[in-house]
């Protein structure tokens, strides 16, 4: 792959005093933490064998029957083990007398046999205990608690299957992705991961290796809060005409799972997050040590067709067919290194994925008919992108290299503290919009760069003598700085924060769990031309904004049928221009309220109607942006949403036979979003501006049974209006505006994805397939709008196929075909850029 001028200058650019001291400083944050806890590290194993005893040893048992919050007191003090609790756990159930020489794990069977507690073993020394009998259990596990609507998913094996729960037993929309569901279908782009989603699409993830998130309608200038290990990893970068989009960058090779939330949010992600919050778990200890263990190594390494090494010269596209794809072109590996001891936890890894330019579909409509622009809409014939079937598709190589380390330490009393240090790197192509556009033939431009690294501090304390304390404090921050060639522009944007809450329960009150504490979080970002060829009006900007949010909510169980919820939240924000404007502020606030009631007529179906509010302030860009003819609005007002979702959730086991499970997730929502930020422009001068209102109406269906030899899961999504309303006097009308760039922001009118497969041979061997489709834009562009890019798509339906085989206890392969049948489309909120052809993929995993 070819390395241009600017991308060996790079370094420089990246090296801007400022943001080099903040690295510096988090950095060094980071180091001292490490440095300090060394010693009792090193210390750990000795102190841990006198007063825990390994999970595998037997230990003398005498401990009477007592309530449940006494008797895990005193397993504890014998084994050394840390118990958490799920809220919907009472603390005054009584458990069985245990008396005799056993391990710990059969000690705690035995002590919760028939008193509806069941546990769930998560590690060496630790288990969670969740309500057997309920199905309103969302769990909170060792590692890390539900407060409510929002999951910590930080800890061990318990925790992810509790996550994986949480969207078919709570009020509103969540959605949890795995590991599995990561790989089946390897990513090509990032974004891939995310394709089984309703409602969730990632815009433009074909040009480069990004991820931008749209939720609901719902996408850039901070209105979904991305975060890596829950820290916020977003920066707004120039389109041209294509707009802004809010980047987020991580390697799927290290996603252990991701958790989503739809829509505004009184836990401890939801400030400024007026379209929800997306969570990037990174790997644990626990996704590498297997069950029962103290140490665990994990090596994969992965290759596939479809691509082609980006070349240094010029070649014409009739040169160069798929016929010549390059062996290595396709390939990414992975090493983590892992250990769970009975006082601390450890995980080392590191990544590299390479990928070549690949190759377009070659079965489908080279061109599309939409309706556009003049003084009317009329029918407008486009090419559905400047790279025909079969062609390679330029600037969409990487080489993308990931380090991660963290370090957990375990206390007495169900304490914990954690360390992570995440660090991104990626050369990269990515094309400009406005060629696609305009110039109408394929382009190549020099790699682009960023490197982004994220730190995080974790602390969690649940004594399992106090109902009333389930503490977490968070402290993270995370670094982005990025060369993009291809629209000549350096984005840099440091955001640090933290959250500090508590859910107390209240055993007087049966159900009743509150959470209550504080958000906070700074985002510093510039952005500016890196080329003097190239004019950007809207590239320049520079300024700091803050967020601080105090936020409380309550569940209360009223009877066995009937929950209610609810939740407020206090959001105050401050900004600042900075640059050669220095001084021009901003300041605003407001309380946000939530509420929610759930039904539950019979055992595993639940009924739910939620109300939520929500506020996003101006982003920086928004703002702050000026250059030629483009202008501040020192009167831009917040967005605010009013929100209502109506739903049920199916929860069964034993449904056709006594160990199948069977998910559904059913719900409609009407989101309204006040004062919605645009572009305008006024007598040729543009500003961002409010109008009155922004629509998105909808229903959304996920689920999935699994029966052990067959499996299946799906998802669809369905907007029934999506309406803009440009001025107070006009009616809402289904089209985009003519100068702003909410056209790229529209999503499919329809999306959808079904899953099947079957394990056979003691579920040795796994073959299943996967359908994708995707509608049109929910609504056209409006006439006459002539200053954005077309984003415009053809409906389409693609297959993948994949497998695996357990080639012995340490081994697998997997194995994958995306598009079997060689479509070719265009990515919805894409511009113009083909997806990949028939990609295949094989994948070997060996874990010890």
């Amino acid at each position: 792959m070819s390395v241009s001028c600017e991308a060996r200058s790079l370094g420089a650019r990246l090296r801007r005093s400022n943001f080099l001291f903040r690295r510096h400083v988090a950095a060094l944050l980071v180091t001292t933490a490490l440095v300090s806890v060394a010693g009792f590290v090193a210390s750990a194993p000795a102190f841990a064998q006198q007063s825990s005893p390994n999970a595998s040893k037997t230990v003398s048992f005498n401990i009477p029957g007592q309530p449940l919050g006494q008797a895990v007191n005193a397993f504890s003090a014998v084994t050394g083990w840390q118990v958490g609790y799920s809220g919907a756990v009472s603390k005054s159930a009584l458990t069985n007398a245990v008396s005799g020489t056993m391990t710990p794990a059969a000690a705690l069977n035995l002590m919760l046999e028939g008193t509806g507690v069941t546990p769930r073993i998560t590690g060496p020394t630790s288990a969670a205990l969740i309500d057997a009998a309920s199905s309103s259990d969302t769990g909170a596990t060792v590692d890390g608690a539900i407060a409510l609507d929002t999951i910590d998913v930080s800890g061990g094996g318990g925790m992810r299957t509790d996550a994986a729960e949480a969207p078919y037993v709570s009020p509103g929309s969540t959605a949890y992705v795995s590991a599995e569901q990561i790989n089946r279908v390897a990513p090509v782009s990032p974004g891939d991961m995310f394709r089984e989603v309703p409602g969730v699409s990632i815009a433009n993830s074909r040009a480069g290796n990004k991820i931008d998130v749209n939720i609901r309608g719902m996408q850039g200038m901070s209105r979904v809060n991305t975060m890596v290990d829950g820290a916020m990893q977003q920066s707004s970068a120039y389109k041209g005409y294509d707009g802004h989009d809010s980047r987020a960058y991580v390697d799927p090779e290290m996603i252990a799972d991701i958790m989503i939330d739809k829509g505004p949010s009184s836990g401890p992600h939801g400030a400024g997050a007026i379209g929800g919050s997306v969570n990037m778990r990174t790997l644990n200890a626990g996704d590498i040590v297997k069950d029962g263990q103290s140490y665990g190594i994990r090596l994969r390494g992965s290759g596939g067709g479809n691509m082609i090494e980006e070349r240094s010269t010029t070649r014409t596209l009739s040169t160069i067919g798929r016929k010549n794809f390059d062996i290595g072109a396709n390939k990414s590996g992975s090493v983590a290194a892992a250990t769970i001891q009975d006082r601390y936890e450890a995980v080392i890894a590191a990544s590299y994925r390479h990928q070549g330019n690949y190759f377009a579909g070659t079965n489908g409509s080279p061109s599309i008919t939409y309706m556009c622009c003049g003084t009317r809409l009329r029918p407008t014939t486009i090419p559905l992108s400047v790279y025909t079937p079969g062609s390679q598709v330029f600037n969409t190589f990487q080489d993308t290299s990931s380090l991660l380390g963290k370090l957990k330490l375990k206390f007495d009393d169900n304490q914990s503290f954690e360390v992570g240090v995440n660090h991104y790197e990626s050369t990269y192509g990515e094309v400009n919009p406005n060629a696609i556009a305009f110039i109408n033939r394929p382009q190549k431009y020099a790699a682009s760069h960023v490197q982004a690294d994220t730190y995080t501090a974790r602390y969690a304390w649940t004594p399992a003598s106090n109902d009333l304390v389930d503490l977490r404090a968070n402290l993270w921050a995370s670094d982005v700085a990025s060369v993009l060639n291809s629209v000549g522009v350096d984005v840099d944007s440091f955001t640090w924060g933290g959250e500090l809450y508590n859910t107390s329960r209240v055993d007087v009150l049966k159900g009743l769990a509150i959470t209550y504490g504080g958000q906070t979080f700074t985002e510093d970002a510039s952005a500016h031309n890196n080329t003097a060829s190239v004019v950007n009006d809207e590239s320049n900007l520079s300024g700091v904004r803050a967020m601080h949010s105090l936020f409380s909510n309550a569940k209360l169980d009223v009877t066995d049928w009937l929950t209610l919820h609810g939740g407020v939240r206090y959001d105050r924000y401050t900004a600042e221009e900075g640059g050669a404007n220095a001084g021009a502020r901003k300041s605003d606030s407001r309380i946000n309220p939530t509420a929610a009631i759930t039904v539950t007529p019979i055992k595993g179906v639940q009924l739910f109607t939620q109300y939520a509010e929500g506020w996003k302030p101006p982003s920086i860009r928004e703002l702050y942006v000026r250059n030629n003819g483009i202008q501040p609005n020192p009167n831009l007002r917040p967005e605010t949403a009013q929100n209502w979702e109506y739903g049920v959730n199916l929860s069964r086991d034993g449904l056709l036979q006594d160990d199948d499970r069977l998910r559904v997730k059913f719900a409609y929502f009407d989101n309204s979003y006040q004062d919605y930020i645009i572009r305008s422009s006024v007598r040729g001068i543009y500003q961002y501006d409010n109008i009155p209102e922004a629509t998105f109406k909808g229903i959304e269906v996920s689920g999935n049974y699994d029966v052990g030899w067959f499996f299946a899961s799906g998802s669809y999504n369905y907007y029934t209006e999506v309406e803009y309303c440009f001025t107070a006097s006009a009616a809402c009308a289904a089209v985009t505006g003519t100068t702003d760039y909410n056209s790229s922001y529209v999503p499919p009118k329809y999306t959808g994805s079904v899953t099947a497969g079957t394990r056979l041979f003691d579920e040795k061997l796994t073959l299943g397939g996967r359908i994708n489709v995707a509608g049109a834009r929910a609504v056209p562009r409006a006439s006459g709008a002539q200053v954005t890019l077309p984003s415009e798509w053809l409906p389409f339906t693609t297959f993948d196929v994949f497998g695996g085989y357990v080639l012995n206890e340490n081994a697998k392969l997997d194995f994958s075909v995306e598009n079997l049948k060689d479509r070719y489309y265009v990515d919805p909120l894409s511009i113009g850029l083909a997806a990949p052809g028939r990609t295949g993929r094989a994948t070997v995993t060996v874990q010890f």
